[in-house]
């Protein structure tokens, strides 16, 4: 009587629903498949290439992109106390790393030779009612000054014997 039961609800179950793209894929170990966290030359490479790219990228994230290791997985290849550490990985994360101050000192450079001012339109009533449209010119002096004051704060930090 039960083994008829449940026939009847798995022939009108169907075969189920069809998979969801978005839902995690399980393993055979149970965990969700996602983010590497062993080791490997090619994700490396990609780490330290997007350091070396740019000021924007940092390294939290990268760690943020799909398929990228955890933050915590590329810390542990860089604690020389950790089993997984990566010797190769830290010397090349040093290098990228000055590198990168190389890439905050241009920016800094490129920020103060830039003198560009903007133009601001106003729509302003005069004493008569009239709405008068002006334009005013304004420096981005302060904006570049606190850009420059935060990227010498970030290259001391970085690298305090140098800068």
């Amino acid at each position: 009587m039960k083994s008829d039961i449940v026939e009847e609800v798995k022939k009108k179950r169907g075969r189920g629903r069809p998979r969801n793209p978005d839902k995690k894929v399980y393993v055979k170990t149970g965990r969700p498949a996602g983010r590497p966290n062993s080791y490997s030359d090619k994700i490396a490479k990609h780490i330290l290439k997007q350091l070396v790219h740019g000021i924007d990228r940092s390294l939290t994230s990268i760690c943020r992109d799909e398929n990228m290791p955890s933050l915590k997985t590329v810390y542990n290849w860089l604690d020389k106390n950790h089993p997984s550490y990566q010797e190769d990985f830290f010397n090349s994360y040093k290098i990228s790393k000055m590198f990168q101050l190389d890439l905050i000192y241009d920016k800094i450079i490129e920020i103060a030779d830039d003198d560009r001012k903007i133009i601001l339109t106003k729509m302003v009533k005069d004493r008569h009612g009239k709405v008068i449209i002006k334009k005013v010119e304004k420096s981005l002096i302060p904006r570049h000054k606190l850009q420059i004051q935060s990227l010498k704060w970030l290259a001391s930090r970085l690298q305090p014997r140098k800068y």
